[in-house]
């Protein structure tokens, strides 16, 4: 049996969603009282301090939040129901961190569902998704300027219903910027096209036109197929693309069941899911479900036949973990 710790900070109220900077040692938390709060971790690398709490109103209700690559500084975009994305920026004066409200960008009517920084190379850019169907691209011109950004792209990426989850790709020098977008009709892969100064749909993802509700793209780490993972209300599964960019070929990788039959359907998830991640090496996939009352996060490993297989699963209060590991040998 495997087990693993867990550690709470105190002066924290019900905590709707969190996020991590790039290296894992600070975390970002929207309460249910609409503050964000920050938290570090202790040198000790087991605990948790809660070190500082954004001054935003009650009343914006923040519900998403994301950090720009440490490489820029700490930055933090947050966003609220009403389609409020507000961009923080962390000062130090007297040895003594403070967090500045350096920008407000309102373009959407809708409530915002998923934000998300571009790779460093890219610069500082955020990825706003909202209800609206639309995914919206903001860029300073240096987090220098941090109060400084401005709308640079949009595209549509659902005409009938929310654009649910964004996932972009790991640059690569040569190749341009892409997304993996999630919406209520479906998941497809987009990139800009510097010729037409846009987003062009790259490839669709067979979800049945089912909404998508979590996406990840997996690390670029030189193997011949890019690796995608989607969870929908059709099921769970991940996505191989080779190809040009342009003339993407996508297909549905296969899984091992649980009497190690080999399947090419979803995987054998219980539950719906609502967030896919994969690990820095694209090996690994953690996948976060409920099923009414009961929870659970499985641990999905990368066999050498291409086969996705259960490799652990906790469920419910983390403390026993079903370690499947041997399956490696």
């Amino acid at each position: 049996m495997a087990s693993i710790r867990q550690s709470s900070v105190q002066g924290l109220v019900t905590v709707q969603t969190a996020a991590y900077n790039d290296n894992g040692t600070r975390l970002a938390t929207c309460s249910a009282d609409g503050t964000i709060h920050v938290c570090d971790r202790c040198e000790d690398q087991e605990h948790w301090q809660l070190t500082s709490r954004l001054p935003t109103e009650i009343s914006l209700r923040m519900v998403k939040v994301a950090w720009a690559h440490s490489e820029h500084g700490s930055v933090i975009a947050c966003a609220s129901a009403d389609g409020l994305v507000t961009i923080w920026q962390q000062a130090w004066v007297a040895q003594q961190g403070c967090w500045l409200h350096r920008a407000t960008l309102k373009d959407s009517t809708k409530a915002i569902t998923c934000l998300s920084f571009a790779p460093r190379q890219l610069g500082p850019q955020l990825a706003v998704a909202s209800e609206d169907g639309f995914v919206r691209l903001y860029e300073a011109s240096s987090l220098l300027n941090a109060d400084r950004w401005q709308l640079c792209n949009d595209f549509q990426a659902s005409s009938s219903g929310p654009c649910n989850c964004i996932s972009w790709r790991q640059h690569t020098p040569g190749l341009p910027p892409m997304l993996g977008v999630g919406t209520a009709q479906g998941a497809h892969v987009w990139f800009y096209r510097s010729t037409l100064g846009g987003w062009v749909k790259a490839a669709a993802l067979d979800t049945h036109n089912e909404a998508v509700t979590a996406i990840d793209w997996a690390p670029a780490i030189g193997r011949p197929v890019e690796l995608i993972a989607t969870a929908s209300t059709a099921g769970t599964c991940v996505w191989s693309l080779k190809g040009k960019v342009n003339n993407l070929q996508v297909h549905q990788m296969p899984c091992l069941s649980s009497d190690g039959q080999t399947s090419s359907g979803c995987l054998p998830v219980d539950g719906q899911v609502w967030k896919v991640e994969f690990d820095s090496m694209g090996s690994l996939l953690a996948t976060s479900a409920s099923d009414g009352d009961d929870s659970n996060v499985c641990i999905w490993a990368l066999n050498p036949e291409g086969q996705w297989y259960l490799l652990s699963k906790i469920v419910g209060e983390p403390h026993e973990i079903e370690d499947n590991s041997s399956m490696l040998e």
